[in-house]
């Protein structure tokens, strides 16, 4: 028997359902006489796991990371670009393993929600996201450039003339508006 269920010789016992941290599972066997008995008992410890990654890493507001090649497997280095007119940003980490924390520049997030804002520098803003799986020792670092560039907005909000004259869009194409 297999936790007081019968079990055959050489085939597969039904499943034994697993603890979250120590299982024991007694096996008995019988002796051809039906007298004899033997019990041998299996301890399964179940270790934390080693999962120190990310499922997903976005940014709000959105913007596109790009992996950059040459990382090891504890780091991971990103980019991104984002205009001068944003002064913050929130990162969305999420973890693959549940039991793992995560930290973004050394503040405690939780998985799969934002952080708290993080200020942009006027250039360059390097952010640290830190996975640290449910063994407490395997980690796994991402790092985020994100760069402010110019806006690529040429659009006018408004256009007077002096002295004051009505303007009638006449035509319009992807890069011109023409009035009289």
């Amino acid at each position: 028997t297999v936790n007081g269920v019968t079990a055959s010789s050489g085939v597969e016992s039904a499943p034994v359902t697993l603890h979250s941290d120590t299982t024991s599972i007694f096996t008995t066997v019988t002796a051809a006489n039906g007298i004899a008995k033997k019990t041998y008992k299996i301890l399964v410890t179940l270790l934390p796991s080693d999962n120190a990654l990310l499922s997903k890493l976005t940014l709000n507001p959105v913007t596109g990371l790009t992996l950059v090649h040459g990382a090891s497997p504890n780091y991971a280095n990103y980019t991104a670009n984002v205009f001068t007119s944003i002064n913050s940003i929130k990162v969305i980490p999420t973890t693959v393993d549940n039991g793992a924390t995560v930290t973004v520049n050394g503040v405690m997030t939780n998985s799969g929600v934002e952080s708290s804002d993080i200020a942009l520098h006027t250039d360059t803003t390097a952010i640290a996201v830190t996975v640290t799986a449910a063994n407490g020792t395997t980690k796994k670092t991402y790092r985020i450039v994100i760069t402010h560039v110019p806006s690529n907005n040429a659009l006018l909000s408004k256009i007077k003339l002096n002295p004051a004259t009505n303007l009638f869009q006449i035509h319009g194409g992807p890069d011109y508006v023409d009035y009289t």
